[in-house]
C-alpha cells in the first residue's frame, strides 16, 4: 500500500512513520511538507491513503482534500490535525474526508485505521 504523509512538521511525519511502520513491510511511505509538494506527489505516486495536515506554509489541506476527492478513484483521506474543532471536522467531512483525527490524542486511532485499510484494501471503515 502506498501512503502519503502530508505535514509541514518533520517531527509529526517521523512520529506517524514510526507508528505505522510495523503494520506491513510492503507499505511505501512517502512524505510531503507543502501543499505544492503534496499535489505533485499525488500525481506521481497515486497513493491509496493520504494522511493530511490542515495547515501548511503554502496553503490549506482543505484545498488538497477538494482536489483529491474530485478524482475518479480518490484515495482514502485521513485528516490529522492540531485543530480538531467541530467546524473544521464538519468542513472536512463535507469535502469528503474519510477520517478526522486530533494529532495530540488519536495516533492509535490513526494506526488502527491504517491497519484495517491494509487488511481490507478498497474498503473505507
Amino acid at each position: 500500500m502506498k501512503i502519503l504523509i502530508a505535514d509541514d512538521s518533520g517531527i509529526i511525519r517521523d512520529r506517524v512513520k514510526a507508528a505505522i511502520h510495523g503494520i506491513s513491510a510492503e507499505d511505501q511511505i512517502h512524505e510531503a511538507s507543502t501543499i505544492e509538494d503534496t499535489l505533485n506527489r499525488l500525481e506521481a505516486i497515486s497513493p491509496e491513503v493520504i494522511i493530511l495536515d490542515l495547515r501548511m506554509p503554502d496553503g490549506s489541506g482543505t484545498d488538497v482534500l477538494k482536489t483529491v476527492k474530485a478524482c475518479p478513484d480518490p484515495p482514502v483521506v485521513i485528516v490529522f490535525t492540531s485543530y480538531p474543532y467541530p467546524q473544521y471536522r464538519r468542513k472536512c467531512m463535507d469535502l469528503g474526508a474519510d477520517y478526522f483525527f486530533d494529532k495530540s490524542e488519536n495516533i492509535e486511532k490513526l494506526t488502527d485505521v491504517i491497519a484495517r485499510i491494509h487488511h481490507e484494501p478498497g474498503k473505507t471503515i
